[in-house]
């Protein structure tokens, strides 16, 4: 993989999710390491680049990328609780923040019947 191939990617769509665009630059830097000796110029902007496309990242595209995931869940969720609802049952949802993302619950007559973790933190 290299940052060529990746920009054609992007230039045509071909990716469908943030994430997996992030994998493949990810690739390119750790290849940069894996292929050239420790100390290199190369591996001297490698390192530079791939901190600072991380603090872009996390400054730009990880917030969005939360609040989208957050939107869908809770699209899916309150979808759900209509069908509940429609068949009288007790239903209630909720999204708590923790800090290292969000975890969705939804309950119906007391019991947890499902739980989503959105996870917002770098990996």
């Amino acid at each position: 993989m290299d940052l060529g191939t990746i920009k054609t990617k992007l230039e045509q769509d071909a990716y469908t999710n943030p994430d997996d665009m992030r994998a493949h630059v990810k690739l390119v830097f750790e290849n940069s390491r894996k292929y050239n000796p420790a100390g290199s110029d190369v591996v001297t902007m490698a390192n530079t680049l791939e901190a600072k496309f991380e603090e872009r990242w996390k400054a730009t595209v990880q917030p969005k990328i939360g609040d989208e995931k957050i939107n869908v869940a809770n699209a899916e969720m309150l979808a759900k609780k209509r069908i509940l609802e429609s068949q009288q049952q007790q239903v209630g949802v909720g999204v708590v923040d923790d800090n290292t993302g969000s975890i969705v619950m939804m309950v119906v007559d007391n019991d947890v019947v499902l739980c989503k973790s959105l996870s917002t933190s770098s990996s």
